[in-house]
């Protein structure tokens, strides 16, 4: 985030397109000058969110402490959603919570027709999974959007 290298690609790239980073769970903010630099990204458009939330050192603070644009949960919680009560609540709870601090939700793995069902009454509107594609390396996403109109 602080390489300045990163700061210029962003910003070109964001020109073109949204851009979003992503701070991993193993991500400690511990420099006190993240939400400073996170301003000089914004200002370009690019946006933020925090990756497979409910995991390692993701915290509730950080939702308090830092703007973050949205909220990938991770896989963990989405694998029961169709038949755990608990990964029924633990989803509930931070699809509301998220809701109510303007923050949208990205449910990570989300591979069947009942997972993203059962997150659509959570008002979910982005997923992320095999349901939608397996990772391909980016020379291949770029071939499938030839012909595709892209913004300037």
């Amino acid at each position: 985030m602080f390489d300045d290298n990163v700061f210029k690609a962003c910003k070109k790239l964001s020109s073109r397109c949204d851009v979003v980073l992503e701070f991993t769970e193993t991500s400690l903010f511990s420099d006190s000058k993240i939400n400073e630099k996170m301003m000089e990204y914004r200002y370009y458009g690019i946006k933020f969110a925090i990756d497979d939330y409910g995991t390692g050192c993701s915290s509730l603070h950080y939702l308090v402490d830092y703007k973050f644009d949205y909220l990938k949960i991770d896989k963990c919680f989405i694998d029961g959603i169709c038949f755990d009560n608990k990964s029924q609540f633990v989803l509930e709870y931070v699809c509301t919570l998220a809701k109510k601090l303007n923050i949208k939700i990205i449910p990570e793995g989300v591979e069947s027709q009942c997972q993203q069902a059962a997150l659509a009454q959570y008002d979910v509107h982005y997923y992320q999974g095999f349901l939608f594609s397996k990772p391909v390396p980016l020379s291949v996403y770029f071939s499938s959007l030839q012909g595709k109109t892209l913004p300037a």
